[in-house]
Formats: structure tokens, C-alpha cells, sequence
């Protein structure tokens, strides 16, 4: 991660890193439309890339590949993975 924060977000990761959703700090309607979509607290996500401006951020959730805008993913915490983790 770029970065050691107390309360680590998915807006720390860096490209190729993995993390486990923990929770929203989000909307209630923000964080429903999230989850439909897979990103479910519990789930491992992978930071696919960035775009060239630095927002979207794409990341990958059980083979599903979406576009967050920075300011969401600020507000997403996560438990960063190490590499033995990976495959769990």
C-alpha cells in the first residue's frame, strides 16, 4: 500500500494490491447500489489500474470489474492482504 494508514481505504491501494472490504462509511443507498454490484463487505478486491487522470479507479471482485470515482473509494475501508493471504 502507498502509505500506512490507521484506517486504510480502498482509495490506499495500489495497482495489483488486494484488500478485504470491511465496511462503508457511505450513504445507505450509496453503499446498497455498491454491494449490488458485488463490492460486499468480506469479499477480496484488486486494484485492476487507474485511469491516466487518477480517477476512475478499477477494481476486480470475484471476476467482476467496475469504476469507482475517487471520493467513494475514500470512503470504503478495507484490511489490506499480505502476500501469503492472496490465496485464501
Amino acid at each position: 500500500m502507498t502509505g500506512h494508514h490507521p484506517n486504510p481505504t480502498l482509495a490506499d491501494l495500489a495497482v495489483g494490491e488486494t484488500a478485504v472490504v470491511q465496511d462503508f462509511n457511505l450513504p445507505a443507498h450509496v453503499a446498497e447500489r455498491l454491494m449490488n454490484l458485488g463490492l460486499i463487505p468480506g469479499l477480496k478486491v484488486v486494484l485492476a489500474h487507474i485511469a491516466p487522470g487518477g480517477t476512475p479507479r478499477v477494481y476486480r471482485v470475484d471476476g467482476a470489474e467496475f469504476a469507482l470515482r475517487n471520493e467513494v473509494t475514500k470512503h470504503i475501508a478495507i484490511r489490506p492482504l499480505l502476500t501469503a493471504e492472496f490465496g485464501d
